[in-house]
């Protein structure tokens, strides 16, 4: 099921956050929109856990890809806030503007505690955008660095796939 930590451009708030009470009884699991920044998600999840919601909670980052196209897809989907934090980060806009590969490291740093506590996030939904083989390697990478086995890289997504992918934490980071 959907969640918008970040809300929805074209949505009220209050309709979005009813949806997802309503849809939460249906579910096994909620996946988040797009985000480049922890704190969002990591405060959103917070409410929504002192809310009463159970189901886990996947936190939706961009994978591997390069800074220009990154930018146009989060302007295409309506991403403010998201794209704001993107260009308050020191030169990070100027980036943007040339050839560069963003990689969400930083990102995956503060949503990793996270994903050692109880009700935190149930591991991470990799936004591709078609970059599979690059975001595989930098998952595999992430998981060799991070995950306590290597059975978390089974749980990513194959390249035949629709490119995104769920990231299962196994064990201890």
């Amino acid at each position: 099921m959907p969640a918008y930590p970040e809300g929805h451009r074209q949505l009220d708030r209050g309709l979005l956050q009813r949806d997802l009470e309503a849809k939460a009884r249906l579910a096994d699991y909620a996946v988040t929109q797009l985000c480049f920044e922890s704190s969002p998600l990591l405060d959103w999840l917070r409410r929504q856990r002192e809310g009463g919601l159970a189901l886990p909670v996947y936190a939706g980052i961009p994978g591997v890809i390069a800074h220009a196209r990154l930018l146009s897809v989060a302007l295409r989907i309506g991403l403010g806030p998201s794209t704001r934090a993107l260009g308050r980060q020191r030169g990070l806009l100027g980036r943007l503007l040339r050839p560069a590969v963003y990689r969400p490291e930083g990102l995956a740093r503060g949503l990793v505690p996270s994903l050692e506590e109880p009700g935190g996030f149930a591991g991470l939904h990799v936004y591709s955008f078609n970059q599979v083989g690059a975001t595989r390697a930098w998952l595999e990478a992430l998981c060799a660095t991070h995950c306590a086995s290597q059975a978390a890289a089974s749980a990513l997504s194959s390249p035949a796939d629709s490119g995104a992918g769920i990231v299962k934490p196994v064990g201890r980071y």
